[in-house]
């Protein structure tokens, strides 16, 4: 077996067991009493990237991925309601699987929706975790948070002006981002 058939092999296995883990601990993450120990193995399982969280919850080339009928389940009952995570670690999956991401319906969706109302929940947090990134990754990060088929925002939300003065430099991204999605996706 060649060095690319067994890669590719190793990452098929991969793939399948950790679909197998994300059903497994969706379900038993509302099992009393276990509960909270399956939904903290849940927010592990879950995707660390955006290439990962669409190969498998999203449709792509005419095919639903693996995970694709559990998006509403998983993303929207579970992952952006989960609070027996550390904000900081939350927000830290947050913002790695946003790098690299763009609008998409379904899952994608989903996961932007809880993306909003997380970042908008604890803009410090976000803004201060977010500093921690090269410029290109903030932008990647920002892109995402305001791209869709419509605009999520008509404006930069006031919690986001609020910090201009504390983070110029993040806020100048961030707003060159807005700007762009708002150009690119007026109707």
């Amino acid at each position: 077996m060649s060095t690319a058939s067994f890669a590719f092999q190793s990452d098929v296995i991969r793939n399948t067991q950790k679909v197998e883990k994300l059903k497994n601990y969706f379900h038993k993450s509302f099992e009393k009493p276990d509960s909270l120990k399956y939904r903290n193995l849940f927010f592990e399982a879950f995707p660390n990237s955006f290439s990962e969280l669409d190969s498998l919850y999203g449709y792509n080339d005419g095919k639903a991925g693996p995970l694709y009928d559990e998006g509403v389940d998983h993303i929207i009952v579970l992952f952006n309601k989960l609070d027996s995570i550390p904000d900081s670690i939350y927000f830290e999956k947050l913002i790695n699987v946003s790098f690299e991401g763009s609008w998409d319906a379904d899952a994608i969706n989903y996961f932007q929706h809880g993306l909003h109302q997380r970042s908008l929940e604890k803009p410090e947090l976000l803004f201060s975790l977010l500093q921690n990134y090269p410029d290109k990754k903030v932008q990647s990060f920002f892109h995402f948070f305001y791209d869709g088929v419509h605009p999520p925002f008509e404006e930069i939300p006031a919690d986001f002006q609020n910090l201009n003065s504390q983070y110029p430099t993040l806020y100048s991204l961030m707003k060159k981002e807005f700007t762009s999605a708002l150009s690119k996706n007026k109707h």
